[in-house]
C-alpha cells in the first residue's frame, strides 16, 4: 500500500511538472513588486476528491464585488473535472510583504451560516494557484478539534509565506489562522498577510517537496488524491507517464 501511495505521488508530480512544461503562459521570472496573481479555483470534501464544485460555490464574500474577475480555463478536461481559475483580486507583488489587510466583510444569514456549517463539518478544503504552484487549505477547524465547543468556526484569516530564489517564486505556504464561530447576523471580516523570505533551493527542483509524504500529511490529508485527480487534465487518456513502484 505503500510503494502504491509513493509511486502515485511520483507519477502526480511529474504530471505536475510535464504540464507547466507544456502550457506555460509565463516565463516564472519577476521584478520586485510585479503583479503575481493568486488564483482561486475548486472547493469540497476531502474525503471525496471527485466532489468538487467551483471556490464561489460557498458564500465567500470578494474583496471588489463590483467588479469582474478574471477567468482561465486550461482545457475542457480542467473544466470537466470541476477546475477553473478565478482572479482572487487580491493583492500580491514579488517580493513585497505585505501586512494584515482586509479582504472584505460580510454578513452571516441563515443561509451562509448553513452553507458554512456543512462545508466545516463535511472537511471542505479548497485550492488556490500562483505561479502554477497549488496552494490548499481548510475552511474551518474540523468540528472534532472543537469538541465539547457547541460552535461550528471558519477561519478569517490567511497568512502566505512565499519562498523565493532571485527572480523565482519556489514555495508557497498557506497557514489558516483566527477561527470565528458561524452565527447568523454576526459580521465577520476576512484578512490577509503576504512574507516572503529567500531560498537556496532551484526553480526546477521546486516540485521535489510534493513527493515528501510528510508534506501532504503537514498540508492536508488527501492532497495527493487532489493531485491525482487532476491527472487527465495533463495527460490524454493512455499517455501516462509509466512509473515503477518502488521495492517493499
Amino acid at each position: 500500500m505503500a510503494s502504491a501511495r509513493a509511486a502515485a505521488l511520483v507519477a502526480a508530480v511529474m504530471a505536475l511538472m510535464a504540464g507547466v512544461a507544456l502550457a506555460d503562459e509565463h516565463n516564472h521570472r519577476y521584478q520586485v513588486s510585479d503583479t503575481v496573481t493568486l488564483w482561486v479555483n475548486k472547493v469540497g470534501p476531502y474525503n471525496n476528491p471527485q466532489q468538487i464544485y467551483n471556490y464561489y460555490l460557498l458564500p465567500f464574500c470578494k474583496p471588489k464585488p463590483v467588479d469582474k474577475p478574471r477567468h482561465k480555463w486550461r482545457g475542457l478536461g480542467e473544466v470537466l473535472q470541476g477546475n477553473e481559475l478565478i482572479d482572487s483580486q487580491l493583492e500580491l507583488k514579488f517580493r513585497t510583504a505585505l501586512p494584515k489587510r482586509e479582504i472584505c466583510t460580510m454578513s452571516l444569514d441563515d443561509d451562509k451560516v448553513e452553507d458554512f456549517t456543512e462545508a466545516v463539518r463535511r472537511h471542505y478544503w479548497y485550492e488556490f494557484f500562483a505561479d502554477k504552484l497549488p496552494i490548499w487549505g481548510f475552511v474551518g477547524p474540523p468540528p472534532e478539534q472543537t469538541q465539547g465547543d457547541t460552535n461550528v468556526y471558519i477561519y478569517t484569516h490567511k497568512s502566505l509565506d512565499i519562498a523565493y530564489n532571485r527572480d523565482r517564486i519556489i514555495h508557497i505556504n498557506l497557514t489558516s489562522k483566527s477561527p470565528q464561530p458561524l452565527t447568523s447576523g454576526a459580521s465577520l471580516t476576512f484578512t490577509y498577510q503576504v512574507q516572503w523570505k529567500a531560498s537556496s533551493i532551484p526553480f526546477v527542483r521546486r516540485f521535489e517537496r510534493y513527493l515528501d509524504f510528510n508534506f501532504f500529511e503537514h498540508q492536508m490529508r488527501g492532497c495527493c488524491c487532489c493531485l491525482i485527480s487532476n491527472l487527465e487534465s495533463l495527460f490524454p487518456a493512455g499517455s501516462y507517464v509509466p512509473v515503477r513502484s518502488p521495492p517493499a
